[in-house]
């Protein structure tokens, strides 16, 4: 056995170990399915796999009162989606599926690339819009249609 060959097999054996079904797995979870934006309750959203992320947006100078957002579980096993922004309910919908309700997250944050609002800016500016962006991780990892009922 030469150098090259132990070298290249140490190379090879790297690369199976870090090229394992398992992080296959995770790379495709992480790609967007989609990208949509309701004109209606002008909130969007965009989602990978196994989650969701929900966006805002709002005026950070604006946001005086504070941001509720509810994930929650009705008696008849159907999930929904409350978004209140400064006590104005900007959204209530019976999501098309299930999802982990206490996995909610949020913050209010400058919009992410990922957002279908998203618009480059060059130095984040107090009166530049930006956004909450709620995450939540579904019950089931598939494909939604769409974020919620009658949409």
């Amino acid at each position: 056995m030469t150098k090259g060959t132990g070298a290249v097999r140490m190379l090879d054996d790297a690369m199976n170990t870090f090229c394992n079904e398992e992080r296959q797995i995770a790379v495709d979870e992480a790609v967007i399915l989609s990208r949509e934006v309701d004109v209606k309750h002008h909130i969007g959203w965009t989602q990978t796999l196994s989650e969701l992320y929900v966006y805002i947006p709002v005026r950070p100078r604006i946001v005086r009162k504070g941001v509720n957002i509810l994930a929650t579980e009705a008696p008849d096993k159907t999930h929904w989606l409350t978004i209140i922004v400064d006590t104005i309910p900007r959204a209530h919908v019976q999501l098309t599926e299930r999802v982990v309700c206490r996995s909610l997250d949020w913050e209010i944050a400058p919009q992410k690339e990922a957002s279908p609002f998203y618009q480059a800016a060059i130095t984040i500016d107090p009166n530049c819009p930006q956004e909450v962006c709620a995450t939540l991780v579904k019950e089931i990892s598939k494909q939604w249609t769409s974020l919620y009922k009658n949409a």
